[in-house]
């Protein structure tokens, strides 16, 4: 995961009734957008394939996947076209990687795949100033269509090869502006040039444009919030959590194989940073509304330390201490920065909710024992990154 962002989805005054269906029955819902890339943690994300996760909330009824909650996920990527077209090339593609480990064998016999492959590295300087498609057809009420996301914003591409450089350039430009994305569908109005099941396959434009039907707005934001990151990363997302009206399309091999890829791959994502795997029935509150005073800045610093109880010889107390920090650690508005450590400790969540005085804690970020202090251990957090699936 890069970050998350809080926004609204507002479908546009005047679109067709027949297309007010499911999703775009709604005039107003709120969003977390979560923006990803597909590289290591250790690696630039600059030149990585990017992805967008949009979790829609105030959508009622059932979803394709069974699931009676309120919620609706969008998920795109920042090029037109998958690198194969079918599910049976999808399996014959991860056979010769993951089984016979012989990837180059397979792209060199299959030079469209290598083709793709190598757009989507095309550096792109900024997650706010990309464009980013569906790639499969859903469903549309009785129409069929195809998904753009496309920034108001003109693209900005600034290469840099720093590790963090397009989470950064994110947290930067919403700490300054909100910005805009307009939604658009392309219908399917030529069959016989617009296939189902050939994922690779662009359907012209010249034939349909894509038209606008709604618009994602991420207002200007600090994106650092804190618990804002652990939220986004507890986040599940699949193509198939949205209403019957606007499903994949079942002609489509790869978006059928997608609802039990999708699922096992948020399984396993939650199991390794030690999340839950849940839905998020509401929302996480948002930056405040203009007009509306925010709650008053905590810039208290807390030190904590784990200490033996006085009198018993084994056990931990807990000691708790309010003034600057003595090495080590860093308060940033009124959050408990530890220094980063090495081992993990079961209870930091717990600790961080005793010292804040309420509920929210950091569930993402795996606690460890950093230097030592006499008698007793210091708490500090290590952060990681996740991946969209």
């Amino acid at each position: 995961m890069l970050r998350v962002a809080h926004g609204h989805f507002e479908v546009l005054p005047g679109v067709d009734r027949k297309l007010r269906v499911g999703i775009f029955a709604q005039d107003r819902m709120e969003a977390w957008v979560r923006f990803s890339s597909d590289t290591s943690p250790t690696d630039p994300d600059l030149g990585s394939t990017l992805g967008v996760g949009i979790k829609l909330f105030g959508v009622p009824g059932a979803n394709g996947l069974g699931e009676p909650g309120t919620t609706a996920d969008l998920i795109l990527q920042n090029f037109p076209r998958f690198f194969v077209q079918d599910a049976k090339a999808m399996c014959e593609f991860t056979y010769a990687g993951v089984v016979l480990k012989d990837y180059p064998g397979y792209l060199k016999q299959h030079p469209d795949t290598q083709a793709v492959l190598d757009a989507m590295t095309a550096p792109w300087g900024s997650v706010l100033t990309s464009t980013y498609w569906a790639i499969l057809p859903f469903k549309l009420g009785k129409e069929v269509v195809k998904y753009r996301l496309e920034p108001e914003t003109a693209p900005q591409d600034v290469p840099d090869d720093a590790p963090d450089y397009l989470a950064t350039d994110m947290a930067h430009r919403l700490s300054r502006d909100g910005y805009r994305f307009r939604f658009m569908i392309q219908r399917r109005t030529h069959p016989s040039t617009m296939p189902l099941d050939r994922a690779m396959d662009d359907w012209s434009e010249k034939q349909s444009p894509f038209v606008q039907i709604a618009t994602l707005v991420l207002p200007r934001q600090d994106i650092g919030e804190r618990g804002q990151a652990d939220y986004g990363q507890g986040l599940s997302f699949n193509i198939w959590r949205t209403p019957p009206e606007n499903a994949p399309c079942d002609a489509s091999s790869i978006a059928v194989v997608r609802k039990a890829v999708y699922a096992a791959g948020a399984a396993a994502r939650h199991r390794a940073n030690g999340q839950p795997l849940k839905g998020a029935p509401e929302p996480r509150p948002g930056p405040p509304r203009p007009g509306v005073r925010p709650e008053p800045r905590d810039d208290s610093i807390v030190k904590a330390v784990i200490r033996a109880p006085a009198g018993r010889p084994t056990g931990a107390g807990l000691a708790l201490r309010r003034g600057p920090p003595r090495g080590g650690g860093l308060a940033h508005g009124g959050r408990i920065a530890e220094p980063r450590g090495a081992l993990p400790h079961p209870g930091c969540a717990a600790l961080r909710h005793a010292v804040r005085g309420h509920g929210h804690t950091r569930r993402h970020h795996r606690p460890r024992f950093g230097p030592g202090v006499p008698r007793g251990r210091r708490l500090a957090c290590g952060r990681g990154r996740g991946a969209e699936l």
